[in-house]
């Protein structure tokens, strides 16, 4: 399809005449047949006019006659001029410690590294212990 067929299309979807679009675009109407027909291509500026009046996008009208398929021509962009990303939102207070707490541990020597897991399982075990006291605490007080 055409990029003069796909305007035929648009037109009749729309349900105006030649003659009515001829005149929303301020052109004769012989013209509109002239492109509906591809015997002539609307000029750049009209084309832009006829992709606005339709609310479609020029890529639209174009899509048929292209000759690059326009998902090459999107990762051919991407190659070129690489999209702006995001930049990272900064870490939390807590991702920062624990990147420090991995960096340090990482240095440590592996017995090292051993004797602060096993310090680390100590503490929380007895911090569960201190949780569940609390916990029955407040049942006992409740009760």
């Amino acid at each position: 399809m055409e990029v003069g067929h796909m305007i035929a299309i648009l037109r009749a979807k729309k349900g105006i005449s030649q003659k009515a679009l001829s005149k929303e675009l301020n052109l004769s109407s012989a013209a509109i047949g002239l492109w509906e027909v591809n015997k002539r291509l609307p000029p750049l500026d009209k084309f832009v006019e006829v992709a606005d009046y339709f609310s479609v996008s020029a890529d639209l009208l174009l899509q048929k006659d292209r000759k690059v398929d326009p998902k090459d021509f999107i990762e051919n962009i991407e190659e070129l001029v690489p999209l702006k990303k995001e930049p990272a939102p900064p870490p939390s207070p807590e991702e920062e410690q624990a990147d420090l707490l991995r960096e340090t541990f990482l240095k440590l020597s592996e017995n090292n590294q051993y004797i602060l897991m096993g310090k680390a399982m100590e503490l929380l075990k007895e911090e569960n212990r201190v949780t569940k006291h609390e916990k029955t605490g407040i049942q006992e007080k409740r009760a």
